[in-house]
């Protein structure tokens, strides 16, 4: 992950969206196999733009969306109406207590 996320953990004050980046970048970091910064996290409507602004500032061009919830549909139409685009569907290994467990999630391209 090739990103610019610590100019965020650097921040004295960080808003919603960019705490969530943040401990979305660091749980990736320590927990899962994967290329590109996972975000399990639902993103509130009200979150979103301050949301894909902190991707943008933290220079990550790519990232999985992971989340699971029906809330998710109006995040992804969010992305998509923002000039956003799915690449792929993606397979990433997540630390579990037994032992990695296969994850599933779609691989975001922020245009």
């Amino acid at each position: 992950m090739k990103t610019s996320v610590e100019n965020i953990i650097s921040k004295t004050e960080r808003n919603q969206a960019e705490q969530l980046l943040v401990r979305s970048f660091l749980h990736t970091q320590r927990n899962i196999d994967a290329e590109f910064i996972v975000v399990s996290s639902l993103i509130k409507e009200k979150d979103c733009q301050d949301f894909l602004s902190a991707l943008k500032f933290a220079n990550v061009d790519k990232f999985i969306l992971a989340n699971t919830s029906t809330g998710l549909m109006g995040f992804l139409h969010f992305l998509l109406e923002n000039d956003c685009s799915v690449v792929k569907s993606v397979f990433f290994e997540e630390k579990a207590p037994f032992g990695p467990e296969l994850e599933k999630g779609l691989l975001i391209k922020i245009n």
